[in-house]
């Protein structure tokens, strides 16, 4: 027997199933970015906000790296940032986490990663993608 699930019938199950991977008490944030390099001169950068995983042993992205955050306002408006600049703010996740998120659920788990990401840190998203 075949079962069709609507789409919309997804949104909540994998709503949940984001809610039951991350726990928000084992993720720190720093704000803003600090460089220590060249390029940047040891700049703090206040549109990136960085979620590491705490008492990262090495289950999830290799630097531990929960979530890299990115305003609008840290693009230029050089032509080589137009794009990036248009689909700004940018949410990236963890590698680990976005390919299990992937494989398990195609596409669909973006919009609901959305708005789990808005509801538990108060920040909008336009573009979700991979570190």
């Amino acid at each position: 027997m075949k079962v069709l699930i609507k789409e919309n019938k997804l949104f909540n199950p994998i709503y949940q199933y984001i809610d039951d991977t991350y726990d928000l008490s084992t993720i720190d944030y720093f704000h803003p970015t600090t460089w220590n390099d060249d390029e940047h001169d040891d700049k703090e950068n206040p549109y990136i906000r960085e979620y590491f995983y705490k008492d990262y042993i090495g289950d999830y992205d290799e630097n531990g790296i929960a979530f890299i955050y990115i305003e609008k306002k840290y693009y230029n408006d050089s032509p080589s940032d137009s794009s990036w600049k248009s689909n700004a703010p940018t949410l990236i996740v963890g590698g680990h986490e976005y390919q299990i998120f992937s494989s398990m659920f195609g596409s669909y788990w973006k919009e609901p990663m959305i708005k789990w990401f808005e509801d538990k840190f108060g920040l909008p998203v336009k573009t979700i993608t991979i570190d």
